[in-house]
This record gives C-alpha cells, sequence and structure tokens, in this order.
C-alpha cells in the first residue's frame, strides 16, 4: 500500500508544478513569453551533459545526432505545452497533453519502429 501513498504525493507534486507553471505564465507573472520559458528549462535540462563523464556506453556521432534531434523535439513540444497553459486551464491542458503521450508513443512506435501490438495489448 506504500506504492498508492508514492503515487498520490506525486500526483500532487506534479499538479503543483503545473499550477507554478501557469502562475509563472500568466499576465502578471515573471515570464510572460512561453518561448522564454521552454528556452530555460531546455537551459536546465541542458545540464545534464554534466553527467556524460559518468555514461556507460561509448558516445557515438549516431548518439549525439540523435540526442540532438529528441533535444530540440522536447523543446518544441514544450513551447507547445507552455503556450496552451498560458491561454488555458491547468485543469483541462495536463490532461490532454498527458493523455496524448501515449497516443503518439503508440503511432510512432507502430511507424517507424514497426511495431505489432495485439488487440489486447492495445
Amino acid at each position: 500500500m506504500v506504492w498508492l501513498l508514492l503515487a498520490l504525493v506525486a500526483h500532487a507534486g506534479n499538479a503543483l508544478v503545473f499550477v507554478v507553471d501557469k502562475s509563472l505564465l500568466g499576465t502578471g507573472g515573471k515570464i510572460s513569453q512561453p518561448v522564454r520559458y521552454a528556452f530555460y528549462s531546455g537551459l536546465l535540462a541542458g545540464i545534464a551533459v554534466v553527467l556524460l563523464p559518468f555514461a556507460y556506453t561509448r558516445l557515438t556521432v549516431f548518439i549525439i545526432q540523435w540526442s540532438v534531434i529528441a533535444g530540440l523535439f522536447h523543446l518544441g513540444a514544450l513551447w507547445l505545452f507552455f503556450r496552451a497553459l498560458k491561454v488555458g486551464e491547468p485543469s483541462r491542458v495536463v490532461p490532454i497533453a498527458g493523455s496524448a503521450v501515449p497516443l503518439f508513443t503508440l503511432v510512432f512506435a507502430v511507424t517507424w519502429l514497426g511495431e505489432a501490438l495485439t488487440v489486447r495489448q492495445i
């Protein structure tokens, strides 16, 4: 039953983050531009580069290339999410964005990776 408490605390913390995001992006917020907020969030995530010496794999051009592409897509997704959060209510934007993630994951896995899911798995 500890997992239930942990899940509830995690969801409450997640909700708090989205309310803070909305207050930062609001009309009287500290950061009024969603593109600026996405840039700052991406810059903060880019600090993970300091963890490279602890990587278990050798960095290749392939890994670096796809990491940069994934980072750019992440920045674009953050920008769109913050834009939606600026104009909409968090109680509407967050569930839509959260439910879109598994759907897009399924579409991309079938399209790009050739995954084949059974009816039971779907």
